[in-house]
């Protein structure tokens, strides 16, 4: 049986959620070593999901908050920090782009990867 290769994901809103699952689910061929989400949907039924991924990645790094389009469309405030299981909770302001390298650089998150 071959090595599984070993990435790093940065996954944003509902893609955290896939990679979540493929790191639940240690799909063959590969396995995730550190995981950053950012803007990470948290629904109840996925709560074993989340749970199974923190176990089996090495370090998860979980941004909530800053710009989303559904959050912004919806008129809503600071997103409250959702219960995740990740070894680092970050919440940051609704105004925040989370995609923007400039917030990656002012922030220090390119050390996570």
């Amino acid at each position: 049986v071959p090595e599984p290769q070993v990435v790093d994901v940065v996954a944003y809103s509902h893609g955290g959620q896939l990679a979540c699952y493929a790191a639940a689910r240690a799909v063959r061929g590969f396995r995730v070593r550190r995981l950053v989400t950012l803007g990470l949907p948290v629904r109840p039924e996925f709560a074993l999901i989340r749970q199974r991924a923190a176990a089996r990645v090495e370090a998860w790094w979980a941004v909530a908050g800053g710009t989303h389009w559904l959050w912004a469309a919806l008129g809503g405030g600071d997103a409250p920090v959702p219960e995740i299981p990740a070894d680092r909770n970050v919440a940051v302001p609704r105004d925040e782009p989370l995609l923007d390298p400039a917030t990656w650089d002012r922030r220090g998150w390119w050390a996570w990867l």
